[in-house]
């Protein structure tokens, strides 16, 4: 072990992993203390505006997230309305992504609409690219909903979701009962 001025650690050992007439391998790593002893903490990395007005109504944001369970990256999608209202939080169905309410012709034409034309703020999220309330993913929904309180002034939470994703929503709600104020599941 080494520590560089920087507080850097460098820890080098040599391995032999096979028998024979190969050589040692070396191995080295470079790590901080504060890499491996801070608390990982939920952190918004980007608020990307949507560019394609044909998919994604307008004022539509990617959020692209690294989560403070294990770091690993995630995103939803954000579009504004009446913050006076409560948000709707699409939980996407199995085997989709979070785009799906903007992407899937029946769910955009039949839910999009609804929710756009009363002009209610919409979070989709993507849900770790599965529909299952894993619980890494009820830490990041819990995340992003504070977020949403906290950067767009999001007053409550209704969950609405199919398939798979009306089964995460009605665990959410069952885990995180304070946290929504609704579900709207169907065809679980």
């Amino acid at each position: 072990l080494e520590v560089l001025p920087d507080g850097t650690i460098v820890a080098t050992t040599y391995i032999k992993y096979r028998a024979g007439p190969e050589k040692n391998s070396v191995v080295n790593t470079r790590f901080m203390l504060d890499e491996i002893d801070a608390p990982r903490r939920f952190h918004v990395t980007s608020r990307t505006p949507m560019q394609d007005t044909r998919v994604y109504p307008a004022g539509t944001v990617r959020i692209t997230y690294r989560s403070g369970v294990d770091g690993a990256e995630d995103w939803a999608l954000y579009r504004p309305g009446d913050n006076k209202r409560l948000t709707v939080v699409y939980l996407h169905g199995s085997f989709s992504s979070g785009d799906q309410i903007f992407t899937r012709k029946d769910i955009r034409d039949f839910w999009l609409t609804k929710i756009l034309a009363a002009d209610f703020p919409l979070l989709s999220i993507n849900m770790r690219g599965t529909s299952y309330m894993s619980p890494a993913a009820v830490a990041d929904l819990t995340d992003l909903l504070n977020d949403c309180r906290k950067h767009y002034d999001s007053k409550g939470f209704v969950l609405l979701g199919g398939s798979g994703g009306a089964s995460s929503a009605m665990a959410y709600a069952c885990l995180e009962p304070k946290q929504v104020s609704g579900v709207i599941a169907m065809g679980m």
